[in-house]
């Protein structure tokens, strides 16, 4: 492992200036170095996406149009129709995102009584293996005392490890550094000039991972995962396809859905999706 070259007051004085909006005056590349630097000589977890794992995507359909009728229109955004910065995306760069259960996918799409979206329930192959960064997770064991569940107890242990191989110094390094990524990849933004930090730092994970999962912004404890999206397809299976309306935002993250249309699965052959003949009334 490459040697940490920044002392502890070091590391929280470049972290409390980006807070502060340090990152709006700085280019990409800028960002880019001061991350690699920060992140020199620091463990993290990189762990296996578990069999069967399933996550889910919507899009939001408009009010023109009854449903989404083809598998590519519910994958990733090309690239070419990519003119923002995203969480983990650069302009011009597709990434395939997704959340860990309806809540959280409902929270992200910030859905409102009424809404309409096509989702895609997804689940990874048995004997595929998908590989990812874990922003936050070892925060989370420190919030918590625990490590999410949803990355198996084995990424606990390993934490553990860490803590138990390093000095408390050094430790409190790993803590302050994953603190820090994870409350960007948190924070709900209003100047998408801010998506440059994590756009920037997914750049440098996904260099040796499949993809990452971070926490949610628009629901507290749930995850979301961002992929290459040359990954999703040939790993993971669609189990449901369906068109739901939210009848119902209590809030809190709390929801009420109804499914109009279904399908579980589509022609391999040119992507249309085979829907079951019943529409729900």
């Amino acid at each position: 492992m490459t040697k940490d070259l920044l002392t502890l007051e070091e590391r929280s004085k470049m972290y409390k200036a980006l807070d502060k909006g340090y990152n709006k005056v700085l280019e990409d590349n800028q960002i880019r170095e001061i991350l690699n630097f920060n992140q020199k000589g620091l463990a993290a977890v990189r762990a296996q996406l578990l069999s069967g794992f399933k996550f889910y995507r919507a899009r939001f359909i408009d009010e023109n149009i009854e449903k989404y009728d083809n598998i590519s229109e519910l994958l990733a955004v090309p690239k070419e129709y990519v003119s923002n910065y995203g969480r983990c995306n650069k302009i011009g760069e597709s990434v395939f995102y997704a959340a860990n259960n309806y809540e959280t996918m409902y929270s992200e799409m910030r859905a409102i009584k009424g809404d309409r979206f096509q989702v895609i329930e997804l689940e990874l192959k048995e004997g595929c293996e998908i590989w990812v960064h874990a922003v936050g997770f070892i925060d989370s064991c420190r919030r918590h005392g625990e490590a999410p569940s949803i990355l198996g107890t084995e990424n606990a242990k390993y934490v553990n490890e860490i803590k138990n191989s390093v000095s408390k110094e050094q430790f409190t390094k790993i803590l302050l550094h994953d603190a820090f990524i994870a409350n960007w990849f948190r924070k709900r933004i209003l100047d998408k000039k801010d998506y440059n930090l994590t756009s920037m730092y997914s750049e440098i994970c996904l260099k040796n991972n499949d993809g990452i999962f971070y926490p949610s912004v628009g629901h507290q404890g749930g995850w979301n995962l961002a992929l290459n999206p040359s990954k999703v397809i040939d790993n993971f299976k669609i189990n449901k396809i369906s068109t739901n309306t939210v009848t119902e935002n209590f809030n809190y993250g709390l929801y009420n859905s109804k499914m109009n249309r279904w399908a579980d699965n589509y022609d391999s052959r040119n992507g249309n999706i085979n829907w079951n003949k019943e529409k729900n009334a």
